[in-house]
């Protein structure tokens, strides 16, 4: 097996785990610990909560039934990013990442499986970091 193939199965085994993940006992926002106050369950997306420096580079989100939730819950976090991240976007989701009370998060290359731009929640002091752009304006 060359690197080539190594890598190849390796991204593969993420994008398996990305889509097997459901959430079923995680709290949220306002220190609530109530799994169901974070919707439907099980959920089709990633609930991020008291993490730092955590990146999804060539990864995606997608769910086998549409639960109407973003594809991203982040709380009380530091230093995520999302860099070439493609999210199914929730039927009545109107976000497709929400960070709250995060410090410096970084959405780059990002998109919808749909095409278009994420939508992007911030509440409670949260902020986007993506560090100075590369020369020619790259990141």
């Amino acid at each position: 097996m060359n690197a080539d193939d190594s890598a190849a199965r390796e991204r593969q085994a993420d994008r398996t785990a990305l889509r097997e993940f459901n959430v079923k006992d995680y709290g949220t926002a306002g220190n609530d610990d109530n799994p169901k106050s974070i919707g439907t369950r099980p959920a089709f997306r990633w609930y991020l909560h008291n993490v730092d420096g955590i990146s999804f580079r060539d990864s995606s989100v997608r769910f086998a039934a549409d639960d109407g939730g973003p594809a991203v819950i982040a709380h009380a976090a530091h230093r995520l990013t999302f860099d070439h991240f493609t999210a199914q976007r929730g039927g009545k989701s109107p976000y497709d990442l929400g960070f709250g009370s995060v410090d410096g998060y970084c959405v780059a290359g990002s998109t919808k499986s749909s095409g278009g731009a994420l939508r992007i929640s911030e509440s409670d002091g949260s902020f986007e970091d993506c560090g100075e752009p590369a020369a020619g304006g790259a990141r």
